[in-house]
């Protein structure tokens, strides 16, 4: 299953375990191992109900566009999207905008040396193995 769609590892690992409390993009929903086993449409209920916060259809079809929100629509109407999942992906994509939109600064990204002192620890390696056994 691709990540997109696992909430064993967007909510569990890593909005629960890890804290994490930013803004979760999905991959293309139109990519071939989502779409080998469901409809746009499914998939999107399935990121959102996963944690996904934004949605990536990459295809220039206005009509898959459509479908996607009016899926979404009916999935929440009939209770199979809890309306908490979109509220808490409309919520924390408000932040972002306010944060990136409103003025307000942003820390700087690691460069350098403190980038290379982050980035392939033990720890961060451990990440990598559980991230790959969900």
């Amino acid at each position: 299953r691709p990540a997109t769609l696992s909430r064993g590892i967007i909510q569990d690992i890593l909005r629960d375990e890890f804290g994490f409390q930013g803004l979760i993009v999905s991959d293309d929903l139109e990519m071939g191992a989502i779409v080998e086993t469901r409809t746009v449409p499914q998939a999107a209920v399935g990121a959102l109900s996963a944690g996904c916060d934004t949605l990536l259809v990459c295809g220039e079809s206005v009509d898959r566009h459509a479908a996607v929100i009016e899926g979404v629509i009916h999935a929440v109407e009939r209770g199979e999207l809890a309306e908490t999942c979109v509220e808490a992906a409309l919520a924390r994509q408000r932040r972002v905008k306010a944060r990136f939109l409103g003025g307000q600064r942003s820390r700087r990204p690691l460069t350098g040396e403190a980038l290379r002192e982050r980035l392939g620890t033990s720890a961060h390696q451990a990440v990598a193995d559980e991230i790959a056994r969900a």
